[in-house]
Order: structure tokens, then C-alpha cells, then sequence
């Protein structure tokens, strides 16, 4: 049972060590910063294509939304950037 368990451990550890040398956290981080970066200029093109199509009112209440919900801390204080 120990030697299992050994074997597990010693087994984990060599897999952090691996990801620490092959970059494993920048290389998993990168996708993610990425996915929530993409997402403001896509929100942009969303307000632009609903105010040419759709009420200009409209259009501005979803862009300050937008800004209002992107300026909070996590546990919803306005962090008073702008």
C-alpha cells in the first residue's frame, strides 16, 4: 500500500517539474488571456452592428453596461477607473 503510494507521489512530482520545464503555466495561461481579451472588440462590433441596424438608444445603454460590468472588482465595488 505505501509503495503505491509512493510510486503516486514521486510519479506527481515529476509531472510538475515537467510542467514547470516544458512552460506549462505561461503555455496554459496564453489561450485564456487571450479568449478574454478577444471579447471587447467583439462586443464593439456588436454595439456598432446593433446601432446601424437598431435603435442608437439602445445600442449605448449595452456599451455602458459593458463598461459599468468590465470596471468592477470581483465582488462588485466600482473600482472608479474612469
Amino acid at each position: 500500500m505505501l509503495r503505491g503510494a509512493g510510486n503516486l507521489a514521486r510519479m506527481t512530482f515529476r509531472a510538475f517539474l515537467a510542467l514547470l520545464d516544458h512552460s506549462g503555466f505561461e503555455m496554459s495561461g496564453y489561450p485564456a488571456f487571450m479568449a478574454l481579451l478577444s471579447r471587447f472588440p467583439f462586443l464593439l462590433f456588436l454595439t456598432a452592428l446593433a446601432g446601424f441596424f437598431g435603435d442608437e438608444k439602445i445600442a449605448e445603454q449595452v456599451f455602458a453596461g459593458a463598461l459599468e460590468f468590465a470596471h468592477r472588482k470581483p465582488w462588485g465595488h466600482p473600482t472608479g477607473v474612469l
